[in-house]
């Protein structure tokens, strides 16, 4: 956990807000990429024990979590050019993060997955399937023609090959 008097200074470069924290001797860049990392890192162990578990409920909330994790990452990306303007912005979000993985029964995954995700989802189910299988269908068709023109390429090569020898 940082403290406000862990805050070294604010960087803006590069269009953004970059954050360096420095902790006894190991500085932390914290930016939406570092963030990830930690969260990846620190609770990998926690994840490898719920799948491991015979009892399923903390399957649940891991697997809540990273549905949560998805949504969030997906909407930050389309709004982190504008967000990261904002100060603190990484250190909320880190927030955030920390509220959605905290071993609660009223942790923020839970919350947002019940309120907001499952009901959206319930809602337009049919037409998110139908969104998925019209992108499997166009990544298999274009999976065909990448091979068929792999194949005319690796025909054609070898056919100049034999044209030289």
């Amino acid at each position: 956990v940082f403290s406000v008097d862990d805050i070294e200074k604010l960087n803006y470069e590069n269009s953004h807000v970059a954050i360096n924290l420095r902790c006894k001797n190991f500085t932390i860049i914290d930016d939406s990429s570092a963030i990830d990392l930690l969260t990846l890192l620190f609770f990998f162990p926690y994840r490898i024990k719920a799948i491991e578990s015979p009892n399923k409920d903390d399957d649940t909330q891991w697997l809540t979590y990273w549905v949560v994790y998805g949504v969030f990452s997906i909407a930050e990306f389309f709004s982190d050019i504008f967000l990261s303007w904002f100060p603190f912005y990484y250190m909320l979000k880190c927030g955030f993060l920390l509220w959605c993985m905290a071993p609660s029964p009223s942790n923020g995954a839970e919350f947002l997955y019940h309120r907001i995700i499952r009901p959206f989802f319930l809602k337009h189910e049919a037409q998110l399937d139908n969104v998925v299988k019209d992108l499997k269908d166009k990544a298999a068709e274009t999976a065909d023609t990448i091979a068929k023109e792999a194949k005319k390429a690796t025909v054609n090569l070898l056919g100049e090959e034999k044209k030289s020898t």
